[in-house]
């Protein structure tokens, strides 16, 4: 995640990421699942949060039975 902004959190030492609107997060070169959350934090203090990514197939399904609708999701990279 080298293109991403980042601090270190004086006190639980964990390295936090900015979240950004313009920069996309990129995918695991080898996603295991269809839905997996990352070991990486973003965001600052106790508002940090790991995300949590879902493919493409698995976000289909979820609007065909409408569980979700598409302005839920956010884009990604998969430039790995």
């Amino acid at each position: 995640m080298g293109d991403l902004e980042y601090t270190v959190c004086s006190k639980c030492g964990r390295v936090k990421y900015h979240p950004g609107l313009v920069t996309f997060p990129s995918l695991h070169a080898n996603p295991i699942g269809h839905m997996y959350k990352t070991f990486e934090w973003f965001g600052s203090g106790a508002e940090a949060h790991k995300k949590i990514y879902i493919s493409a197939q698995l976000r289909d399904r979820m609007m065909e039975n409408k569980i979700a609708k598409y302005w839920n999701f956010l884009p990604t990279r998969s430039d790995v």
